[in-house]
């Protein structure tokens, strides 16, 4: 990076009041830790937590590779890195649980050199740890760890402190990585759902995809591709498919992801009960794909409000891992044998 992780640290936080809306304060000051304290074996990592949880607003999650903002706002937990995309309903309880619960219980090493090979290294300069900052979001800090896991084991110290522990308690969520906190299942189709998948890809023609007749699974080219030979059936289904089995890794404002690429593929799927999905693919300068939905459902469509689904996801893009992007985007080639 070219800064040092503390100077992004405390400039994020001081401008997170101004990102996070009415529900945050307006300015968060820095986070200090509250005081240097040695726990004796099974005491509580986290006391003060453990009687103010319903008091925080604000976590901080700093990593050697981001920072991350967890914010409480009305509506539930988002995370302001992501334009403020909500988080998974779980992931805030379990964090909080297991701060709230930790216990010190054996202590470990208090060698420095030590504390990366048990992820307890101070990400601030560079090391393995994850440095978790909870308070509410007006100054007030209610526990400030570093946590490890290897394997099935959690480790933990307060960053003024060289002594290292054990811990006992429910276990914290994946630290590492925020997109692993999203809340990122938003759409629900099953294949038996599918009436027709329109699939454009960044090469060559569009085609149309059907479910074959009731008597057997899988998918049909539609006219005028349906009397041309295939490699295989099977090769059908990944691309029909690839909206039911949808399964993004990231997410980030529709816009920004719009101002560095371009609209280059789609897929439009239709259900048997009336409701159409559009899916737009966009390839970003970073060779990354990003999916946007809308839904659009007759009147007489009973039990989806496509009005509510567009308000909830249309803002967002979505990213897809190398292997969905490339299913999303089956060229018609790929499924034609070229011998005959």
């Amino acid at each position: 990076m070219s800064r040092t992780q503390d100077q992004v640290r405390r400039r994020t936080l001081i401008a997170l009041g101004s990102a996070a809306a009415a529900s945050v304060a307006t300015a968060a000051v820095a986070w200090a830790p509250s005081g240097s304290r040695t726990p004796t074996g099974g005491a509580l990592a986290a006391p003060e937590l453990a009687v103010r949880r319903e008091q925080v607003r604000l976590i901080m999650v700093t990593t050697k590779d981001e920072v991350s903002h967890l914010v409480r706002e009305d509506s539930g937990w988002v995370l302001t890195e992501k334009g403020l995309y909500p988080v998974s309903p779980a992931i805030v309880p379990q964090l909080l649980d297991a701060v709230a619960e930790m216990r010190l219980t054996f202590p470990m090493t208090t060698d420095q050199r030590k504390f990366d090979r048990i992820g307890l290294g101070d990400p601030l300069t560079g090391g393995s740890g994850a440095l978790v900052e909870i308070g509410d979001g007006q100054g007030e800090v209610f526990a400030t760890l570093i946590i490890g896991r290897r394997t099935d084991e959690v480790y933990a110290r307060r960053p003024d402190d060289v002594q290292a522990w054990r811990t006992e308690g429910p276990p914290p969520p994946p630290l590492m990585r925020s997109a692993r906190w999203l809340d990122l299942d938003v759409l629900s189709l099953q294949p038996g759902d599918i009436a027709e998948v329109e699939v454009a890809p960044l090469q060559g023609p569009a085609y149309t995809l059907l479910p074959r007749d009731e008597a057997a699974e899988g998918f049909r080219l539609a006219p005028p591709h349906d009397a041309r030979p295939l490699v295989s059936e099977m090769f059908l289904s990944p691309p029909a498919l690839s909206l039911a089995e949808f399964a993004p890794v990231d997410v980030l404002p529709a816009e920004r992801v719009r101002a560095s690429g371009a609209a280059r593929a789609r897929q439009r799927l239709r259900t048997r009960s009336g409701v159409t999905y559009e899916a737009s693919g966009l390839l970003d300068d970073a060779g990354r794909g990003w999916v946007t939905l809308q839904a659009a459902a007759g009147p007489d469509v009973a039990g989806f409000d496509a009005v509510a689904f567009n308000e909830r996801v249309g803002p967002w893009a979505f990213q897809l891992g190398p292997s969905e992007w490339a299913t999303f985007n089956t060229p018609l080639s790929t499924l034609l044998r070229t011998d005959r």
